[in-house]
């Protein structure tokens, strides 16, 4: 919706997922005639910053091209009523303009808008499940064992420098994982025999002083996380709250669907 600040709808077209699954040839034939580009057979492979694209965390195996595992609505699995009543409402707009059907908030009256502000409000059940996850005292004890197993070598430590997904992808933006943490570097040094040569005593010290850095910051890092969460609630409301909004005075971005 922030394409909106810089551009008109007639300006962008929009791309149906299910016509990529069902007819993706045809499909990218429509959107190279669009665009005025002559068809390329390159347009039916999944690229990203100029290499192939096999897919991110979510996906269970490597895939180039559209998952076939997304085909499936999950609504019932990943979110109850509520949630899907909330969501519908507030992007109700979307549902009417590319012809998808509404599940859980059938009509758009004005009770139903009373209703959609109030639930708005409430955390949703990932929220929930979340808030229930970071209290368990069994996730803080497979955190630390994981730092622990990270630190010296048990565990693979996760390396996201190498992957332009994370550094370019607008969902993992924010986390840059793509950086390399100073703790991490502290690690790295101290596990490279910068001096064990000739001052054995002193890079065992070093090593096991990079080991507790590493576990130290990791937990207090995740006990930032813990603390700080009510922070991500409310950037959710600001966007709840802010689309529907938009939408009550009718300046949701909506660009024609290629059909």
């Amino acid at each position: 919706d922030q394409m909106g600040t810089y551009l008109a709808p007639e300006q962008t077209l929009a791309v149906r997922h299910e016509g990529l699954q069902q007819d993706l040839e045809g499909t990218m034939k429509l959107v190279s005639q669009e665009l005025g580009l002559d068809f390329s057979p390159s347009l039916l492979q999944s690229t990203f910053d100029g290499k192939l694209w096999w897919g991110d965390v979510t996906n269970k195996t490597p895939v180039n091209g559209l998952d076939p595992n997304h085909k499936t609505n999950r609504w019932d699995q990943s979110m109850g009523k509520m949630d899907a009543y909330v969501v519908e409402g507030i992007t109700s707009d979307f549902y009417d303009k590319y012809k998808y059907e509404r599940v859980a908030y059938r009509k758009d009256t004005t009770l139903s808008r009373i209703l959609l502000v109030m639930m708005a409000w409430w955390p949703t059940r990932v929220e929930r499940k979340l808030v229930g996850f970071y209290f368990d005292p069994r996730t803080h004890l497979r955190f630390i064992r994981a730092a622990i197993g990270e630190s010296t070598g048990r565990i693979p430590r996760k390396d996201y420098s190498w992957n332009a997904t994370y550094l370019y992808k607008w969902s993992y933006l924010e986390l840059k994982l793509w950086k390399s943490r100073w703790y991490e570097r502290f690690l790295i040094y101290a596990t490279g025999d910068p001096f064990r040569g000739s001052y054995p005593t002193a890079a065992a010290i070093l090593i096991r002083l990079s080991r507790i850095v590493y576990v130290g910051t990791k937990y207090l890092l995740f006990w930032g996380t813990i603390l700080t969460y009510p922070v991500q609630i409310v950037r959710r409301w600001r966007i709840y709250y802010g689309s529907l909004w938009k939408r009550l005075k009718r300046r949701t971005f909506l660009p024609k669907v290629l059909n």
